[in-house]
């Protein structure tokens, strides 16, 4: 029989759901599948579901950081081996508050004026400062989000006046 094996935060925005057999991709890969219904927490949904190499657990993206208590059901998942074998899973998970800020795991050029920035977890976009090392403005910089999963974000500064050979933070 096809069980639920955890469910366990992995940082603010993310749960981690794990399976006792391999799983069908695409009912696996299916938000709809997944619910967070708060007990005294904040209301979040699944947005996105991304199905592990194992294949036997799923990285579940919710709407809003989830801390408290949560009713978590599973539904809908089949076995990968039997179609017909789905996996039913109604439990109330606690979640500890992620105290751990995101981390920048890299950035990649993409082009002349474009920087890739990815993350260690989601984050969300919001108002970005570039400054010189010296702590004088850039101006004109874009940041855009280019991962439904907002794990990775690219600066864009093709209409930023910027200073040749001179190191920018980004905060």
């Amino acid at each position: 029989q096809l069980a639920v094996t955890g469910v366990e935060a992995l940082n603010a925005t993310q749960v981690k759901v794990s399976f006792n057999k391999a799983v069908a991709k695409t009912s696996a890969e299916t938000a709809a599948n997944y619910t967070f219904n708060t007990l005294d927490g904040i209301a979040t949904t699944a947005d996105s579901v991304k199905l592990a190499a194992d294949e036997k657990s799923v990285v579940v993206t919710l709407s809003n950081p989830a801390s408290k208590r949560y009713q978590v059901k599973v539904a809908n998942v089949a076995s990968k081996a039997v179609a017909t074998e789905t996996v039913s899973y109604d439990e109330v998970v606690t979640f500890a508050a992620d105290t751990t800020a995101p981390t920048i795991l890299g950035t990649e050029q993409v082009s002349s004026s474009q920087v890739k920035v990815k993350f260690s977890e989601p984050v969300q976009g919001g108002t970005i400062t570039a400054k010189y090392a010296d702590g004088s403005n850039v101006i004109g910089l874009t940041l855009n989000a280019i991962s439904t999963a907002t794990d990775e974000y690219t600066l864009d500064l093709s209409n930023a006046f910027v200073d040749f050979d001179k190191e920018i933070v980004v905060t």
